[in-house]
């Protein structure tokens, strides 16, 4: 600004202005032209002079902020500075260049506040990102896609017990917690129930603690056969004396008894021989006499019965003899029985083999030698 002439200050005398006096840096006094500069920094004010109307005007460069509102207060220049700051515990730093401030927000993790990005469905559901959260929207397709329960073990270690409703899964045992509750094994439609070492045909068994194992596999025609003590098992049916036959098929048995009919013969004749299996009926005046077979076989039977008064006599040969009640015959050929009257009649078995013989019933006064 030149200082030039007088300074109307608006009274009758006028004012002659010596010096200007700024914020800072003392009085300002005229040059040798008695002239002083009035200038802004170029930066944030400009001072424009009108020789016309001896008018300066003094306009900032731009816009200048000389306060700052935040979310929370206001911010005022100190010194033309206002500082910009971050929270390094809330995850942000600043950092300043040339004319441009940036302003970092650090990425969350367990320890610090941050960012994060969010997860996708996909992402959510294979689990295996530790840099995305999940949030609510990504759980119904993780339930619609369960993973195996401790595949992913807390951060104590694996899981070691489970409780769904009344249904306990600890260790290798699944138990259910209600009062006298059932354990049902139910697969859907077609499904089966799988045991991973179960042989195929076998038929389960409990074993000691209620350990459940299985029997041997079976052969056409054999049933399971308990045992004492021990596990039951297949075994197949047999006949110690032969009455009965077994025909076998696949899930089949039939049994078949060997009715041993009695051949029954009439002798006329005043001697025969006795054979196992068979009934002599005597009919003869002077009666008939029967001699033991010399080989027979334990259990064997025999009967002999009259239709004539000359009735029979059984006997014997070396070695051999027959007991009736509390009587013996005498041994070998002295011994024998006799019938005394029309329709007597005696069963005998073999009980040692070849010599021993015991009356089984009888009928009508047995005479024993």
């Amino acid at each position: 600004m030149s200082q030039q002439g007088q300074l109307d200050s608006g009274g009758s005398t006028p004012t002659i202005v010596e010096t200007l006096t700024g914020n800072t840096g003392g009085a300002v006094g005229p040059d040798g032209a008695n002239n002083i500069n009035v200038v802004g920094d170029g930066t944030t004010a400009n001072v424009a002079g009108n020789p016309g109307t001896n008018t300066l005007t003094i306009s900032a460069s731009g816009i200048v902020a000389i306060e700052f509102t935040e979310d929370s207060g206001t911010a005022v220049p100190a010194g033309g500075n206002v500082n910009v700051f971050g929270d390094a515990t809330q995850g942000s730093v600043t950092s300043g260049a040339g004319d441009t401030i940036t302003i970092t927000n650090s990425d969350a993790t367990e320890v610090q506040k941050g960012v994060i990005e969010t997860a996708t469905n996909a992402e959510a559901i294979a689990g295996a990102l530790s840099d995305k959260a999940i949030v609510p929207s990504n759980l119904p397709p993780v339930f619609a896609s369960p993973f195996p329960i401790g595949s992913v073990a807390p951060n104590t270690g694996a899981f070691t017990l489970l409780n769904v409703d009344n249904v306990q899964i600890d260790g290798n045992t699944i138990s259910t917690t209600d009062t006298n509750g059932n354990l049902i094994l139910d697969p859907d439609g077609s499904g089966t129930v799988n045991i991973a070492y179960a042989t195929e045909n076998a038929v389960a068994v409990y074993g000691a603690s209620g350990a459940l194992g299985e029997t041997s596999l079976g052969t056409d025609g054999q049933v399971i056969i308990g045992a004492t003590g021990g596990a039951p098992d297949f075994a197949t049916l047999t006949s110690t004396d032969g009455s009965i036959t077994y025909t076998t098929g696949a899930n089949s048995l039939d049994l078949s008894a060997n009715v041993v009919s009695t051949e029954w013969r009439v002798i006329t004749d005043a001697t025969d021989d006795l054979e196992a299996a068979v009934g002599f009926i005597a009919n003869r005046a002077a009666g008939v006499t029967f001699t033991l077979p010399a080989t027979c076989t334990v259990g064997d039977i025999i009967r002999v019965t009259t239709i004539d008064a000359g009735g029979w006599t059984i006997a014997q040969n070396a070695s051999q003899t027959i007991k009736l009640g509390a009587n013996d015959t005498t041994t070998g050929a002295g011994g024998s029985l006799a019938s005394t009257a029309n329709g007597d009649t005696v069963e005998m078995v073999c009980t040692v083999t070849n010599t021993n013989f015991l009356v089984l019933s009888s009928m009508g006064n047995i005479t024993v030698v």
